[in-house]
């Protein structure tokens, strides 16, 4: 016992000094804020995508990426939720490059090499097209034909007008719209065909020159919030591109954003094109020459009668387009109504902000008691794990100290187990004795029904016959004459055999 209690004081000094030097090295790598927003170059896409993935040279793209160690069955925006802002439907993924995959960019599928991440400059909530039904919702990651031009948006004609297809939709039931893992409520893609002909297209994604953002528009939040069975947080979207985070991975600063107050803190850089020449093209591992790229009209999801789908697109497009009927940008100083409510799952809470936001000035100290909460957090949980080890490890000693009586103790359980089945044995036997007897007591009097009705039959049969010789002998009466004639007959026979 001694020397556990040595070993629990030896693992809480190891977890509490890991939890000071976490702490510390969160103070020193905090970045400092910038008087302007911080510009880089694409070379930071690379070299922060490079460790998840592999770059690829598609025909006709040019340099994306494509996610490693992703099953069969992955797709975009699948890994994670949706939380609303007054940027729209914010996706808040679960995966290490979706502060980046999921807010710049497009997605194609590039025949076996699968989806593919085409980089893209501009930062939005998410980058997806909307359907909306009296059952299911549904999005589609964006193909990079889908620009973005603040005059234009993009429109609930976005399906007809760039193809997207069947397969590149997820679909899941309006209540469980709110869960925090939404791949584990989402439709098979076997039924996204049938799904998407009950749907409409919803998406609205327009440019709010006031915050100078785009506004990821489609399904309405109040009816979202009224039929999702899990609440669905809301939050004022504080979009930070002045950190200073060149040498860093933003991506691992402040993952999923930083909930502080009614804020969500997200770090979204600006990021130079490479057509600049702010950057040397990347290199790739390879080269798809001749791609078959898809936008949803193959794979899972796309089967059945697609000409059919095909027509229930063009339809509910009404003949809109991009050119005839763009999404004009929102009037200045267009401030959306963000429902007043925090509900819902948040990465962590300052314990000391409450009110208004916090304003840029001071985010940097609240990210630093955030993560330093955090960390002591993940300190806690260790020790509370290092607890249960010891206890357990406490439990198998006692275990092999009394070998005696733990064998004792199978044996009487063993017994147990003999008797019970012995009796369940025996009552088996006798509740099979008692439905033989009563079969043989039904037999028996059935046999006695039969015997019964056969004789009642024959009664029947023999007194219906004296009834016919009774009616006989009323209609033919024997008169006296016939009976003397018949008499002297008889005589003479007689008297005939005598003389013989």
């Amino acid at each position: 016992m001694n020397a556990g209690n040595a070993t629990s004081d030896t693992g809480m000094k190891t977890l509490l000094s890991w939890a000071v030097l976490l702490a510390a090295s969160l103070v020193l790598f905090t970045p400092s804020r910038a008087q302007a927003q911080v510009e880089v170059s694409f070379d930071y896409f690379y070299d922060a995508l490079s460790p998840y993935g592999t770059w690829v040279e598609v025909e006709g793209y040019g340099p994306c990426w494509s996610p490693d160690n992703v099953d069969a069955d992955w797709a975009p925006y699948t890994e994670g939720e949706w939380v609303y802002t007054d940027a729209g439907w914010t996706w808040q993924g679960d995966d290490v490059f979706s502060p980046i995959t999921d807010h710049y960019g497009r997605w194609i599928m590039a025949g076996s090499q699968g989806w593919c991440w085409v980089p893209g400059y501009d930062w939005a909530p998410a980058w997806v097209s909307w359907r909306d039904g009296d059952d299911y919702v549904g999005w589609a990651p964006l193909p990079p034909e889908v620009g973005w031009d603040p005059e234009v948006g993009v429109g609930p004609w976005v399906d007809e007008a760039y193809g997207i297809g069947p397969s590149f939709y997820v679909f899941c039931h309006h209540r469980d719209f709110g869960e925090r893992h939404l791949r584990t409520v989402l439709m098979a893609r076997s039924w996204n065909t049938t799904i998407l002909v009950l749907t409409r297209n919803i998406t609205h994604h327009a440019f709010n020159p006031s915050r100078r953002l785009i506004v990821a528009g489609g399904l309405d939040y109040e009816r979202a919030k009224r039929f999702a069975s899990s609440p669905i947080a809301s939050f004022h979207l504080e979009l930070r591109n002045d950190y200073d985070f060149r040498g860093q991975r933003f991506h691992s600063l402040l993952p999923g954003g930083l909930v502080i107050g009614n804020s969500l803190v997200v770090v979204a850089p600006v990021i130079l094109p490479m057509q600049n020449g702010h950057t040397v093209r990347p290199a790739t591992h390879k080269v798809i020459a001749h791609a078959q790229i898809n936008h949803g009209w193959v794979g899972k999801g796309a089967s059945g009668n697609l000409d059919f789908v095909r027509r229930k697109i063009s339809t509910e497009a009404q003949g809109r387009t991009p050119a005839s009927d763009p999404v004009r940008p929102l009037a200045r100083n267009t401030q959306p109504l963000i429902p007043q409510t925090t509900s819902g799952p948040i990465p962590f809470q300052p314990q000391s902000t409450t009110g208004t936001p916090t304003r840029a000035q001071d985010l940097e100290q609240e990210i630093i008691k955030a993560r330093l909460q955090e960390a002591e957090a993940i300190a806690r949980n260790q020790a509370a794990q290092a607890q249960q080890q010891r206890e357990m490890a406490l439990r198998q000693q006692d275990t092999q100290a009394t070998p005696g009586r733990q064998q004792v103790g199978d044996a009487q359980e063993e017994q147990e187990r003999i008797i019970r089945r012995q009796g369940a044995e025996l009552m088996a036997r006798r509740q099979a004795e008692q439905q033989s007897q009563s079969q043989r007591d039904m037999q028996i009097e059935l046999r006695r029904r039969e015997q019964a009705q056969t004789e009642a039959q024959q009664r029947a049969a023999l007194e219906a016959s004296r009834e016919r010789a009774r009616h006989l002998d009323f209609q033919h009466p024997v008169t006296p004459a016939v009976q003397s004639g018949t008499i002297k007959s008889r005589e003479e026979e007689e008297r005939n055999k005598k003389k013989k």
